[in-house]
């Protein structure tokens, strides 16, 4: 995901990119790390796919329910596993700036998530850096759930292994 300058000194500004801690490698994080299938507490994966970008970074999306009788909730799961802490920071800030809403991100205090995480419509997006992975989780259904319990449990998984 590329950015001219111009609108990563934008974004830098708006989301106070200064200010974000600088990420951790991360020796718990493996290399091709990959969200398992039992990842997100109360919830049921659907489908997975898994890609290697233009770009060099490995992308992994995944669709979770809560039963198999019934679509709705649903999330979205978008996770990427970058080349290092700085890259991931860039596509979150890319990330960010490609959220189609009319009012910033707001960032999560002390983060509730990763390293540096924002959330939008209360919760109904989340998107957080941990070391060089990025997470973005969204609403995928009618009914609109809080996001940040699934993020957590992905961040649980991404620092301490499998669930």
């Amino acid at each position: 995901m590329d950015m001219q300058p111009e609108r990563a000194e934008q974004l830098q500004a708006i989301y106070r990119y200064a200010e974000w801690p600088p990420g951790e490698e991360g020796a718990a994080i493996a290399q091709d790390f990959e969200l398992p299938v039992n990842a997100l507490d109360g919830w049921v994966r659907t489908r997975a796919t898994r890609e290697l970008a233009r770009d060099g970074r490995t992308r992994q999306r995944s669709a979770w329910i809560r039963s198999p009788d019934d679509l709705d909730p649903a999330l979205m799961v978008e996770l990427w596993s970058c080349a290092s802490p700085d890259d991931a920071r860039a596509l979150l800030l890319a990330l960010l700036g490609d959220m189609q809403s009319p009012v910033p991100a707001n960032r999560l205090a002390d983060p509730a998530v990763g390293d540096v995480a924002f959330a939008l419509g209360g919760n109904s997006a989340v998107l957080f850096a941990r070391g060089r992975i990025v997470v973005r989780l969204r609403n995928g259904g009618r009914t609109v759930v809080d996001a940040l319990p699934a993020a957590r449990d992905i961040d649980r998984v991404i620092v301490g292994g499998k669930r």
